[in-house]
């Protein structure tokens, strides 16, 4: 797809013709490298020890945005010729469609939307290791209403983290590499 190892760029529709690729296949060449793009500004941010909520928020915008786009090549790939490659709204189409019978991690998209749109509490700081915590990934919601806090024990609905990137991450890859194995 791309003019390498002689230039950078991508192939013009003609040279893509001659080896039997069309716009489909550009498509799905561009939409794998942003899940890549997507992945590799997570990986970065998750290695950071002690993230602050912006690094963790970004973290997480970054995973579930690598998930959206990983759902479009599934979707698309699901049924060739039915999204026009160049309309993004047939994208969000194939996404919806692929996702209607195999929504995976649909828990860390919405913990996107809440971290984003939402009212979560961006953070506790541990008062003995000095570590912003974070509500994990789907107990969130029992803290919409920020007075819950003080309410309870949240131990157990709260980590650093680091620790809920890392769980986050290995989840993300597992999902993308088990769905691109099984239909590509």
């Amino acid at each position: 797809m791309t003019t390498r190892p002689t230039g950078m760029g991508f192939k013009s529709d003609t040279e893509l013709a001659s080896i039997g690729c069309g716009p489909e296949d550009m498509c799905l060449a561009q939409l794998h490298y942003t899940v890549l793009g997507h992945l590799s500004v997570a990986f970065n941010y998750r290695r950071i020890s002690q993230p602050e909520a912006p690094d963790f928020t970004h973290a997480v915008i970054r995973l579930s945005s690598a998930l959206d786009v990983a759902d479009e090549i599934l979707g698309r790939i699901d049924q060739p010729g039915k999204y026009d490659p160049w309309d993004e709204d047939r994208g969000e189409d194939a996404r919806g469609d692929w996702r209607k019978n195999h929504g995976m991690l649909r828990d860390i998209r919405d913990y996107r939307g809440r971290l984003v749109h939402g009212r979560m509490w961006m953070g506790i700081q541990d008062g003995q290791t000095g570590l912003l915590n974070f509500s994990r990934i789907g107990r969130e919601k029992q803290y919409i209403d920020w007075r819950s806090l003080a309410m309870r024990s949240i131990a157990h609905d709260y980590a650093p983290g680091h620790e809920i990137l890392e769980d986050a991450w290995r989840r993300v890859l597992e999902y993308i590499e088990t769905s691109w194995q099984a239909i590509l």
